[in-house]
């Protein structure tokens, strides 16, 4: 299975407002109304791409979608770093 790791950090420049509108538009968040009562999961731009999020900056997404993540990446001034890794371990099921 060949895949890209894709690993995106920001600078200190880059504020906190626009590091969390960030991760609220790629990985989605959950919107709770009337004091917890009830809640929303909010969708992100992450969720329509296969992918496995590894840790906080790090994820791995097809070949085919590297370059439409990159490109919203890089949207909000984020540093990107891409590499291609290839399983040597199949999947389960």
């Amino acid at each position: 299975m060949k895949g890209n790791i894709i690993v995106f950090r920001f600078p200190k420049r880059v504020g906190h407002v626009k590091v969390n509108e960030f991760c609220r538009k790629f990985y989605g968040y959950t919107d709770r109304s009337n004091k917890g009562r009830y809640n929303y999961k909010r969708p992100g731009f992450i969720d329509d791409i296969s992918h496995v999020k590894v840790i906080r900056g790090v994820v791995v997404v097809g070949i085919a979608d590297t370059k439409q993540v990159v490109d919203f990446i890089e949207k909000f001034g984020a540093e990107v770093y891409v590499w291609t890794v290839t399983s040597i371990v199949e999947p389960l099921g």
